[in-house]
């Protein structure tokens, strides 16, 4: 593999890791994240990066940040405020 197709699928990567840790009650910003993702996909194909190597990158994040995410507490997560008694 060239090393800037390399370069390519590990800056995916990294934007998709980025993409798993924004809160889902940031829904623009995650809306924004994954369009931006999705363009990123779209001019790999056209640039000849193959299918299997573009699921392979975002396989294996996908479950690693959902298991991290469960180790955050859900009020942490949803970003509930919780007041003083």
């Amino acid at each position: 593999m060239s090393t800037h197709k390399q370069d390519f699928l590990d800056y995916l990567q990294v934007e998709f890791d980025k993409y798993s840790a924004i809160p889902t009650t940031e829904t623009q910003l995650k809306f924004e994240k994954k369009q931006y993702i999705n363009g990123l996909m779209m001019a790999a194909r056209i640039f000849g990066v193959e299918f299997d190597e573009l699921e392979g990158v975002l396989a294996q994040p996908q479950a690693k940040a959902a298991e991290q995410r469960l180790d955050i507490p859900a009020y942490i997560r949803q970003d509930v405020q919780i007041q003083p008694l």
